[in-house]
């Protein structure tokens, strides 16, 4: 089925339906399509949608979805099995994968996503405890720890969150990242986790900037980080 398909039947059943695909309520006071996913929700449902802490991610990445001329955006994912701090760090590459194992896959692939989401737990334990925004300013790399590590499969680039925001909504991180240069300076999470192919490391530990950047040197000379 192509996307103009997609969007059609996707259209119809909106219209057509009788009950809320997240709670099974009636739709007689009002529908809206999840900014999550492709569900058609009630009032209620949508409610809370918009109480949750990565709302403003699931509008922020749909409409750059829609500029870009796709008519019939996913969405990054419901996540249900997340908690709040792992929804908050999670790349929406992972999220979509991870739902849709939980979702909808064999006995055996929903228990290693099972497991994939008990580590990934652990990297938002971590985030959870991190220093928040200038907490770190003034020591040493040989102190300060990386306690996040996103990557790209393919190792073109890596970041290394050292501090998270002070502020309630978790924006801009600061860090290390390596690209075309390796430099210290703020990350922005929102744009990181809605990039293509972006990871987060679920087995990372903290480590301080010290050795990562040794590895990086590593790397260089023909090792791997």
């Amino acid at each position: 089925m192509d996307n103009e398909q997609t969007t059609r039947s996707t259209k119809d059943t909106f219209f057509t339906q009788a009950t809320c695909d997240r709670c099974g309520g009636r739709l007689e006071s009002g529908r809206t399509m999840s900014r999550f996913n492709r569900d058609c929700i009630c009032m209620e449902c949508a409610a809370k949608e918009r109480a949750r802490g990565d709302y403003p991610l699931a509008v922020a990445v749909e409409r750059e979805a829609v500029k870009r001329g796709i008519r019939d955006y996913p969405g990054i994912g419901l996540c249900e099995w997340a908690s709040e701090s792992l929804r908050t760090i999670l790349p929406i590459t992972q999220r979509r994968f991870l739902d849709s194992l939980l979702r909808s896959g064999s006995e055996d692939t929903r228990r290693e996503a099972a497991a994939m989401v008990e580590a990934a737990e652990q990297q938002a334990k971590a985030f959870e405890t991190m220093p928040k925004t200038g907490e770190t300013d003034g020591q040493p790399e040989s102190r300060v720890k990386a306690h996040l590590h996103y990557f790209v499969p393919t190792r073109t680039a890596d970041w290394w969150i050292t501090e998270r925001d002070a502020d309630g909504r978790q924006i801009q991180a600061f860090g290390l990242a390596r690209l075309w240069e390796t430099e210290l300076g703020y990350i922005n999470l929102e744009e990181l986790q809605a990039l293509p192919l972006v990871e987060l490391d679920f087995y990372w530990k903290p480590t301080t900037l010290q050795a990562v950047r040794e590895s990086i040197g590593d790397e260089m000379r023909g090792g791997v980080i």
